[in-house]
């Protein structure tokens, strides 16, 4: 038979064997086409983001794809809220991030404690920067094209909003100033000092972190020295002012407080002394052990009795011995304070410190320290009503300023905060692309992948059957011709 028979034949039967098999794709297609959806990224390219830290220094994660608010959000700006509800479109929103393609080796490899390998990177180490996310039609087939497509743009924008909102540096809202009436003198100084030491700590260390940042041509090193020199001089010169005069809005009041911390303080007191003396009595009673090397095969090795034991005690007997110097000086102030509140002399009283318990061995040097304190202390002349009204005055004028000035550093630290977060997250720095709108198509490369998979094995089966009938055919013919 000629060979142009057989190619012939050969060509006939793959072009049958592919329409049967395109045939059969379409089929299968149709039956199974996949899901509708409409498309689009977001990349986080802000410092911080490749360790999954945001611009305000927490972790940030994507949960707000489905958040009621940000789905709520979209279909009230497309005007579905009355035809889909949150819950439809957060059972349809897929979010995927953007891996390497050797992420799970990486990521179930190990690191040679011998070697070692910079390039490794643990489950920990990697964070996703670029996530692909996809709104599907599961939730109503008929949707339209657009409405679609709105919907995710609406919830990629609404996403971008509240990540920037909840991420951004801020200063939580601080009502000091508004609540300092309902407290005495102490008490707003205390208030106003705890309020400065917390913004300076964050000041400084959002400066290290960002030493580069610059606003108006200030950092926000420049920010913490602000509040540095409000604690340092306005804040310390008027709470000295404040306990040297022993001020106070109601001095009964005071007064009763400072007795019944004075109670407090003898009480605890009496308890650490009887704790000392139970301390030395033990102490007593051990004798320290020396340090006993034992010789082995190849090293010496350290055998100690009760010398840790020893040493527990003697440590445990001075940080109560510190304990009671530190009370023993805080009582001194305190009985001072009371002495110029009530106008009395009692001198004595507050330059004695708390008398030792029973079998205690004369002062320490700490309280002696105490004691000469106190007594430098006592030497103030007693305030007639008219000086202390003044001094109240000048106090409450010295308030006003400094919560003034704290406000206006808040409000200057706020203004840094915002235009570093501006900086940080933006439309670069928080990139989202325009949707796509992704349908099975016959002409998409999906149909293609299939018509391929299911048309090639019909194909290499004819292919195949038309190699063993030409065989066959070749065989018989040179049997023909040497017959």
């Amino acid at each position: 038979m000629k060979k142009t028979h057989w190619l012939r034949t050969t060509l006939i039967t793959l072009v049958a064997c592919g329409i049967i098999g395109l045939i059969v794709a379409v089929v299968i297609f149709n039956a199974d086409p996949g899901r509708t959806g409409a498309a689009s990224t977001i990349e986080f390219s802000f410092d911080g983001a490749a360790k999954g830290i945001a611009p305000n220094g927490l972790r940030f994660d994507l949960s707000g794809f489905t958040s009621d608010d940000v789905l709520n959000a979209a279909l009230q700006e497309t005007g579905l809220s009355e035809k889909y509800t949150a819950d439809q479109l957060r059972a349809n929103i897929i979010v995927s991030g953007e891996y390497p393609a050797d992420i799970v080796s990486q990521m179930t490899g190990y690191e040679s404690l011998l070697t070692g390998d910079a390039g490794k990177v643990s489950a920990a180490d990697y964070h996703a920067t670029l996530y692909n996310v996809t709104l599907y039609n599961d939730f109503d087939k008929n949707i339209a094209r657009k409405d679609l497509e709105a919907l995710l743009t609406s919830i990629m924008a609404n996403f971008r909003t509240r990540f920037e909102r909840i991420y951004a540096a801020f200063l939580p809202e601080d009502t000091v100033g508004e609540t300092l009436k309902g407290y005495d003198y102490p008490q707003q100084l205390t208030l106003l000092q705890d309020a400065a030491s917390r913004y300076e700590s964050y000041a400084n260390q959002m400066a290290a972190d960002n030493p580069d940042f610059l606003k108006d041509g200030e950092g926000f090193s420049d920010i913490a020295a602000k509040y540095n020199n409000l604690l340092t001089s306005d804040l310390q010169r008027l709470s000295g002012l404040v306990t040297i005069s022993a001020l106070s809005m109601d001095q009964d009041r005071i007064a009763s407080q400072y007795e019944n911390q004075i109670q407090e303080y003898e009480i605890r007191l009496k308890e650490l002394n009887r704790e000392a003396d139970d301390m030395k009595s033990l102490i007593a009673k051990y004798s320290r052990d020396d340090i006993i090397y034992v010789s082995t095969s190849n090293s010496l090795q350290q055998v100690s009795g009760n010398s840790e034991t020893y040493d527990a005690l003697v440590a445990a007997q001075k940080d109560v011995e510190d304990q009671i110097a530190q009370y023993n000086k805080e009582l001194a102030e305190l009985r001072l304070k009371l002495s110029d509140i009530r106008g009395t002399d009692v001198k004595a009283e507050a330059a004695a410190p708390a008398a030792p318990a029973e079998g205690e061995e004369g002062e320490t040097a700490e309280t002696a320290e105490t004691a000469e304190t106190a007594e430098a202390a006592v030497q103030q002349v007693v305030l007639t009503d008219e000086e202390r009204a003044a001094r109240k005055d000048l106090v409450e004028k010295g308030l006003a300023s400094i919560v003034r000035k704290l406000n206006e550093y808040t409000d200057e630290f706020s203004a840094f905060l915002k235009a570093y977060s501006e900086r940080e997250m933006n439309d670069g720095t928080v990139a989202i692309t325009k949707v796509v709108y992704r349908t099975p198509k016959l002409l998409s490369g999906s149909f293609i992948k299939t018509a391929l998979k299911t048309a090639g094995p019909f194909c290499a089966v004819g292919l195949m059957v038309c190699l063993v009938l030409l065989i066959i055919s070749r065989v018989k013919e040179e049997k023909r011709e040497a017959a």
